[in-house]
């Protein structure tokens, strides 16, 4: 029940006498009645409900068609989708507030479809008019026929798109409205408005005192119309994402609105804050409504202020420079007034290979990329890369090469991440050979061309300074202590991981490569295998 009720003050509810108020009095109970002042619709918010019902019954008659006869019909539809239209405000439509059901509308006013009634098994054309809700049966609907009868089916089935495309389908329906029309229009008559009923009340057009509040369904604004919720950084975006198993890209099209014409949702420069409802249409035609957090996720492209498509980067994937432009030794350099060599502030000459996020790659200059994407360039530019060539018994099975998540102000920072990653995989790697049976004996020995970081790890009185490394110093000393991982140091110039983080002369990269590969018979130990043989005494 009700907890207030607010009605106009017509004589029907203010009479001393009248029905209403003897209704009232028997079942209101503890409902609080109030008036609204005469003549006054603006104060009473049921009247501008049936305005908009009262607009909403003329749209769909006109647009489709709709015999005057059947308004009755028409104003029962429009408001049963009123009452399963989304409320904002509590984020469940009004019929699933009241009853606690999922509302479901299957067929849409006075569109064609196929009934099979009592007794005949041959299906007959009708135009469905909506739910009969006074017929105990389920998933009844009210039809007109042909003969201009209304009848109430259960088996109703809507008509495809191919089948309105049938020639002889086509001349059933034209049978059919020409020959309903004429019964409805035969047997209409006028009638007269009882007195004390206002004429605007009547679907007829005419007058009405909140016309000044006119709802129109034809009229579209234009985009300049729209404010800065409508239109924002989303809208023209182009995604990507999985659907079905395959991935699809599509593009947002608007901001998504209800019944009413009103966006769904509050915009917010913030993906997780934002609680809008996009249109997103794929290539392929189909078109869904998905969240923003959904969209800022799957996010490839985007349209600046000005119109503007524009890919978003992903990665930098390598760096080259051009020899004949780039500087070297003999030209990067200037001598100030003071006698000092400083190094030339430019980028000339040196480009980066980006990966889009649809997938794409292209060179770009390093002068345009740090103007654009200043972060990424730091993070590539200063970020450290990782490296790791693991053998067994002397072959090797597994290398590693990616650049560190994160910037770290020294090479002690670095190696020591390094470390700590070439520590789990071998962990990992003895881990797996013992569950394939094959045993192992002894531990497993890590070479790292920095000395600071070896005596970390392998000499126990020793301090950790900096305590950002606190988790890869622990983690690598207590694989120390455990026995099973022996950390020594070796020379740069001998270090077969250093073909995995940087770019080496011929040179060094053909011997480091040729101490991988080149194993014959009578081969003289390297480098490598005389500093385990020493770590092993």
């Amino acid at each position: 029940m009700p907890e207030h009720l607010t009605t106009d003050a017509a004589s029907s509810f203010i009479g001393r006498d009248s029905d209403w108020k003897s209704f009232f009095s028997r079942n209101g109970g503890n409902i609080k009645l109030d008036y609204s002042a005469p003549y006054k619709q603006r104060s009473n918010l049921a009247e501008q409900g049936v305005k908009f019902l009262k607009k909403r019954v003329e749209y769909t008659m006109r647009t489709k068609g709709v015999h005057e006869r059947l308004w009755n019909y028409c104003l029962c539809y429009e408001a049963d989708i009123h009452n399963r239209i989304w409320n904002p405000k509590t984020g469940r439509t009004g019929w699933e507030s009241v009853f606690g059901n999922t509302p479901d509308l299957d067929f849409d006013f006075y569109s064609w479809v196929w009934i099979w009634e009592p007794g005949n098994k041959k299906a007959s054309l009708g135009r469905w008019l909506g739910v009969n809700h006074y017929c105990q049966e389920a998933l009844s609907s009210f039809v007109l026929k042909e003969n201009g009868t209304i009848v109430t089916c259960t088996t109703v089935q809507a008509l495809t798109k191919d089948d309105l495309a049938v020639p002889h389908y086509i001349t059933m329906m034209e049978h059919h409205a020409r020959n309903s029309h004429k019964v409805l229009t035969v047997k209409t008559y006028n009638l007269q408005y009882p007195e004390g009923i206002d004429e605007f009340r009547c679907l007829e057009k005419v007058a009405d005192p909140l016309d000044d509040l006119e709802f129109s369904v034809e009229e579209v604004d234009e985009a300049d119309k729209y404010d800065v919720d409508t239109y924002n950084r989303l809208v023209g975006a182009q995604i990507e994402l999985s659907r079905g198993g395959e991935t699809v890209k599509g593009r947002v099209k608007d901001r998504y609105r209800d019944a009413l014409g009103r966006t769904v949702g509050n915009f917010d420069s913030n993906p997780l804050l934002d609680t809008g409802q996009y249109v997103v249409e794929y290539y392929d035609g189909s078109t869904d409504v998905l969240a923003a957090n959904t969209i800022a996720e799957a996010i490839f492209s985007q349209v600046d202020d000005e119109g503007r498509d524009f890919l978003l980067l992903d990665e930098i994937v390598e760096h080259e420079k051009d020899p004949e432009e780039a500087l070297d030794d003999s030209n990067c350099w200037e001598v100030k007034n003071n006698g000092n060599k400083v190094l030339k502030p430019t980028t000339k000459g040196w480009k980066f290979r980006v990966r889009w996020k649809d997938g794409t790659h292209c060179w770009l200059p390093l002068k345009d990329l740090k103007e654009s994407n200043p972060l990424e360039v730091i993070s590539v530019t200063m970020r450290s890369h990782t490296g790791i060539l693991i053998k067994l018994n002397g072959a090797p099975i597994s290398w590693y090469s990616k650049r560190q998540n994160t910037v770290e102000s020294s090479t002690f920072g670095s190696e020591f991440i390094a470390l700590r990653i070439a520590a789990e995989k071998c962990q990992g790697l003895r881990y797996k050979l013992r569950m394939f049976g094959v045993p192992i004996e002894g531990p497993t020995f890590v070479f790292c061309d920095n000395q600071s970081v070896t005596n970390n790890v392998t000499v126990p009185t020793s301090l950790l300074s900096k305590k950002h490394n606190a988790i890869c110093y622990h983690k690598v000393r207590e694989c120390v202590a455990s026995g099973w991982l022996r950390v020594g140091w070796i020379e740069s110039k001998s270090n077969l991981a250093d073909l995995f983080t940087k770019v080496l002369p011929a040179v060094t990269r053909n011997s480091l490569v040729s101490k991988i590969l080149d194993r014959w018979v009578g081969y003289v130990k390297n480098e490598e295998e005389i500093a385990i043989d020493s770590l092993k005494l």
